[in-house]
């Protein structure tokens, strides 16, 4: 006989743009002294976009909720990631050769050069990293990095244009996160305030990905167009502009064994005569529900409810599964090892009552355990008589929940 007890979980550049010969000589013959096909330009009139200008887009975190982040995840793990589009505009200017570049660029200001290139955040262990274009991250460094570059060709001056990257932004593990449920919002308030800045420059020779910059000036030799351009982004909006901020959860993990189809819990063999009286108690199983890696100070609390074949009425005993020639008038009530008490079992996942485990609050990293014991009962519910033999099966749910 068998007592069943699942848990149930509470871009570079872009192509240069390039004209037919027969176009050209075609258009030339049509109308001479046009130009209708794209030369090198440079260009003017630069300006980053701030995200609250509703031009700058952004991804969602993903994922929104971040599940157990307990002791055991490793420092270093990315719980979440989003994409932030960063948007700038300029115009073409005059012509010139060979070809020049807008280059995006980002650094941090407000923080020391000398610290982790990742940002604390208000959830203690949370810490907030950017990589733009999704490679190398950001380091607070006395420099400004070329992340994404544009080709500047266009047939017509005065003609206005958009140049767009991407910025990934990440949560990672930094250290211990306190147990609970926590919202990421914004930046650590003990910890300098720190900014992205993006620098949109032009420049030749084009630069690679990692390029320092920072004393570009936005001019080209023999042009009178000068394009350089700030703008910043604090981290809260990193975290949050466009975004419901992400949620992060640190409890404890929950015994292998009864995730999916559950653990069985053999109850042995008991005879009707070992149930002389209505109450009347045999075959006591011992098991325990563990929980382990747990999130500092974490304090979880154990419920059950009625798996399938349901509550005896009027008790605090599982029902038998209802198979052919299933034995009658009895039922399995839970109980703390040692204690004759039995444990309330809900009727359903609205109808809970919690029992914290012992020793809390649990150590981090530490392993909780919930001794329990299964016993048959004699319930009289079904019909007079007593107990009669048969097989004696149910099954039961847990959720567990924390302070």
């Amino acid at each position: 006989m068998i007592l069943r007890l699942p848990s149930m979980r509470a871009a570079m550049s872009r192509p240069r743009r390039k004209a037919l010969a027969g176009a050209i000589l075609a258009a030339c013959l049509a109308a001479p002294g046009a130009e209708s096909y794209a030369v090198p330009r440079t260009a003017g009139e630069c300006e980053v976009q701030k995200f609250a200008e509703g031009i700058s887009g952004s991804t969602a975190w993903d994922p929104p909720q971040v599940g157990n982040v307990g002791s055991g995840v490793p420092v270093g793990t990315v719980l979440a990631t989003r994409w932030l589009t960063i948007s700038s505009g300029f115009r073409y200017q005059d012509k010139t050769m060979p070809m020049a570049y807008l280059a995006h660029g980002a650094y941090w200001r407000g923080v020391p050069y000398d610290l982790p290139a990742i940002v604390p955040t208000n959830v203690p262990g949370v810490g907030l990293r950017v990589r733009p274009a999704g490679r190398q991250e950001l380091k607070f460094e006395n420099a400004i990095r070329a992340y994404a570059s544009l080709g500047l060709d266009h047939a017509d001056a005065g003609q206005k244009n958009g140049f767009a990257s991407s910025i990934m932004v990440e949560l990672v593990v930094t250290g211990t996160v306190p147990s609970g449920s926590h919202q990421v919002t914004d930046q650590d308030p003990n910890f300098p305030a720190a900014r992205m800045h993006i620098r949109m420059a032009q420049m030749r020779p084009q630069p690679a990905a990692g390029d320092d910059i920072a004393h570009v000036d936005g001019k080209i030799p023999g042009s009178g167009a000068t394009c350089l351009d700030d703008a910043w982004f604090d981290v809260k909006e990193l975290i949050s502009i466009g975004a419901t901020p992400p949620q992060v959860t640190a409890v404890c993990e929950v015994d292998a064994r009864y995730l999916g189809f559950g653990h069985e819990v053999p109850m042995g063999k008991v005879t009707a005569d070992d149930f002389p009286s209505p109450g009347s108690r045999a075959g006591a199983a011992r098991f325990s529900i563990s929980l382990s890696n747990c999130a500092a100070e974490a304090k979880p609390r154990l419920a059950f409810y009625a798996g399938g074949p349901g509550r005896v009425p009027g008790m605090q005993a599982l029902r038998l599964d209802p198979q052919p020639g299933y034995a009658r008038n009895l039922g399995i009530v839970l109980t703390r090892q040692g204690d004759a008490a039995p444990l309330a079992i809900g009727a359903g996942a609205a109808d809970l009552t919690f029992y914290s485990f012992p020793g809390q609050p649990i150590a981090p990293g530490a392993t909780a355990n919930f001794d329990l014991e299964a016993h048959y009962q004699r319930t009289d519910h079904d019909r007079p008589g007593g107990v009669t033999p048969g097989p004696a099966n149910s099954s039961a749910r847990f959720q567990v929940r924390y302070d």
